[in-house]
């Protein structure tokens, strides 16, 4: 099916693209090191649970965001 700018609107930018997959993945590594100290650490001593709790929330919530936003960029795009 090829690209149907009445259904899709503009072509997909593929600058939109990669910010899109820079922030999710950005967001990602931004917690990751925390993750890891405590994994290591095999304590959270000093850290809030709820702190960890509502940013493992957030993060999540701002990857699903991104996602849906380019939601239907994705499905205009076709594999030929």
């Amino acid at each position: 099916m090829p690209f149907d700018p009445t259904v899709c609107g503009e072509v997909p930018s593929s600058h939109n693209t990669f910010l899109t997959a820079l922030l999710c993945v950005g967001t990602f590594l931004s917690y990751l090191p925390q993750h890891l100290k405590i994994l290591n650490r095999r304590s959270s001593d000093g850290i809030s649970p709820y702190f960890i709790l509502l940013g493992t929330i957030g993060a999540g919530s701002n990857i699903t965001n991104i996602v849906l936003l380019q939601f239907i960029a994705l499905q205009c795009c076709t594999v030929q």
